[in-house]
């Protein structure tokens, strides 16, 4: 079955990504992810994990200042199975998710 031609065929990854993004305006504090071909939602941060998030930006500044802890960070998971993941913090150079768009990519492979 051949999709209607005003509606071009879209993989499940870019309908995802199109319901996170009409549920991230809806839901405040919410986020979705995608693993493994379904869609999860993930609890926004609560108390306890901004202060791991604190400490672990902490303690990479201290010893790793070229290093961020980037939060909240969209990320790209295995390419053969268009996963995307909402993390707590990514620890990457400062300037690693530039121009990357909401999902910043990674280099795993399937």
């Amino acid at each position: 079955m051949t999709p209607p031609a005003d509606r071009p065929f879209r993989t499940p990854t870019e309908q995802f990504e199109e319901t996170a993004r009409i549920h991230a305006r809806e839901e405040d504090g919410a986020w979705l992810e995608f693993v493994d071909g379904r869609t999860r939602r993930k609890a926004g941060m609560d108390g306890g994990r901004g202060m791991a998030v604190e400490w672990l930006t902490r303690g990479s500044l201290a010893q790793r200042p070229e290093l961020w802890l980037h939060s909240a960070q969209g990320l790209k998971g295995r390419p053969c199975h268009g996963d995307r993941l909402r993390t707590d913090g990514a620890l990457a150079p400062s300037e690693a998710f530039v121009r990357q768009g909401e999902w910043g990519g990674t280099r795993s492979r399937c």
